[in-house]
This record gives C-alpha cells, structure tokens and sequence, in this order.
C-alpha cells in the first residue's frame, strides 16, 4: 500500500523549502586532529582529514619464563619512527562551497568558544566554594 502523504497547507514555492538529512549507506563519523589539502588543477579546494598516533609496533618479543609470558624486550622491537597521520576521508569543495562552510564552521567556533569559557568559569566558581 503506498504511503499516504500529510495533507500540509500549500506555501509559495519561494518562501519555504523542505531539506530532508538522509545518511547514505557509506556515512561514517571520523576524529579528526588536523586536515592537509590545498587547491586542485580544476580549482577545487581539496582536504583530507586524519588522526595521529604513536606507530603500533610490527613486531615485539617478550621472554618466556617457564612457559609464561615475561616482558618486551624492547630493544627488539620493530616498529616505524615518527608519528603516524591516518587519513580518513578526503573532501572536495567548490569556492562557494568552500565560502558556506568556512561562515559555518566560524559560527560553530564562537559558539564552542562560548561554551568553553562557561564551563570554565563554572569550574572555577565551584573550586572557590
């Protein structure tokens, strides 16, 4: 049976428009610590997002003491140096794309600045009692 729509009051066309948020099959939430990027031959901004870490080893080896495991021998670990950048996602925007999210995500700043310095001062009011 098809679904029966809600009879709603019609509005002019310009006054209104309805955006519905639906999350595709491929839709995924990422940490993200840094972004790298820049501006593509096609004039696109590009970005990708990663997360950092300390490398995980490839390789430890730890002693054995009658049948149990003792500790890492560290010096025989192998492992990479450095700090690891997981890039999860990359993301192409246009410059008007580019303009709406850069005074949304200015907007969303000074909101959490906001909310920072809140709860800040109610800790601080709450340390002094």
């Amino acid at each position: 049976m098809p679904k029966q729509r809600s009879k709603q009051p019609k509005k002019k066309a310009e006054s209104q428009i309805r955006f519905h948020h639906i999350k595709s099959n491929l839709y995924r939430e990422v940490h993200a610590e840094g972004a790298w990027g820049g501006v593509t031959p096609s004039l696109k901004l590009h970005f990708s997002f990663y997360s950092q870490r300390n490398p995980i080893p490839q390789q430890t080896v730890h002693e054995l003491k009658d049948g149990a495991l003792g500790k890492e021998i560290l010096e025989l670990r192998v492992s990479k140096e450095g700090v690891i950048r997981e890039v999860e996602v990359g993301v192409f925007m246009d410059l008007s794309a580019a303009k709406v999210f850069h005074k949304w995500l200015s907007e969303k700043i000074k909101e959490l600045e906001k909310e920072v310095d809140e709860a800040m001062q109610r800790a601080q009011e709450q340390s002094s009692k």
